[in-house]
């Protein structure tokens, strides 16, 4: 549960509708409205993507929910029925092309693709070219908790080869 503690800590701090709303869409965020008192690592701080296959999919952090996001202005309030019968699937993975992850114990830096792919970044010149000379301040440390919810792709050994 400590990777949800960064978007949690953060959504304590942000005022969201507090009143339920009717049930929401397909791509919508949805959360549960909080009873008074709520400290930061009640369930009820957590956002969720409300997917077209009908599930809730769950964002494992801050920096994920913001490389989709720019705030959290869209964010609905559901009732605690609504959500349980929502089943829950495969995590949110970080938006393609906003910023380049690598896992904690490995030594390999990969921009991610559509569909959660992660390519491998085979040079810093092929990174610089991509995401500029700041290239190695866009990267995001992912824990391998998350290795799973992530497949693998080819490398991208030349620039022109990621889009």
């Amino acid at each position: 549960m400590r990777f949800r503690f960064a978007l949690i800590a953060l959504l304590t701090a942000v005022s969201l509708p507090t009143a339920v709303l009717a049930a929401p869409g397909p791509g919508s965020l949805i959360k549960l409205g909080c009873p008074n008192g709520a400290t930061s690592d009640h369930p009820c701080k957590a956002v969720y993507y409300y997917g077209s296959d009908g599930k809730r999919h769950a964002f494992p952090n801050d920096k994920v929910y913001f490389s989709w996001y720019a705030d959290f202005g869209g964010v609905q309030t559901v009732a605690a029925s609504f959500m349980a019968s929502l089943p829950l699937s495969a995590n949110v993975t970080y938006r393609p092309g906003v910023k380049m992850v690598k896992f904690q114990t490995l030594d390999k830096v990969y921009a991610v693709g559509l569909g959660s792919e992660l390519r491998w970044v085979a040079t810093e010149d092929v990174a610089r070219t991509r995401y500029g000379q700041a290239w190695n301040a866009q990267i995001d440390d992912i824990s391998d908790v998350f290795f799973t919810d992530y497949r693998f792709g080819a490398d991208i050994v030349t620039a022109s080869a990621y889009d």
